[in-house]
């Protein structure tokens, strides 16, 4: 049987019938691919809000030991001393917060003594990457599923 040979009024309620399917699933389509990138973009806004309060509380922590508000480091006691350190700050606010959003926080290294710190390829790469004096904000989303 060939198309020529078929009736038009058959021809006519095919197109009626697998026009509005073939319509439905590119719309279909698109919304999931809609959804995808809205969790994406999601996801991002998230993590920068961990590292912007993180950044925030080691300035903050900085600020407190230029304008003396906490004792200079070489009058803190050894026991505290690294808690006193901003940068430590920093890392202990970006885990807290990132635990509280569900998210895993590592301060990776590619030496770490932590070898809960190593980092994995992707992650070794954007290490790589920081290495770049030119690099402003660098943004790595992996595939995740939905």
């Amino acid at each position: 049987m060939k198309i020529k040979d078929i009736s038009i009024k058959w021809k006519i309620l095919f197109a009626v019938a697998v026009g509005p399917m073939l319509i439905a699933s590119v719309l279909a389509w698109l919304r999931v691919y809609d959804i995808r990138k809205g969790a994406e973009r999601v996801l991002v806004e998230k993590s920068q809000a961990i590292v912007f309060m993180a950044e925030a509380a080691r300035n903050e922590m900085a600020q407190k030991l230029l304008s003396v508000v906490i004792p200079p480091l070489d009058q803190i006691p050894p026991d505290k001393f690294v808690q006193a350190v901003p940068v430590i700050t920093a890392i202990n606010v970006a885990a807290e917060n990132a635990e509280k959003s569900g998210y895993q926080f590592r301060v990776l290294k590619n030496s770490p003594r932590n070898p809960n710190n190593k980092p994995d390829p992707v992650e070794r790469a954007v290490l790589e990457g920081l290495n770049d004096v030119s690099l402003n904000l660098k943004e790595t989303v992996s595939k995740f599923k939905i």
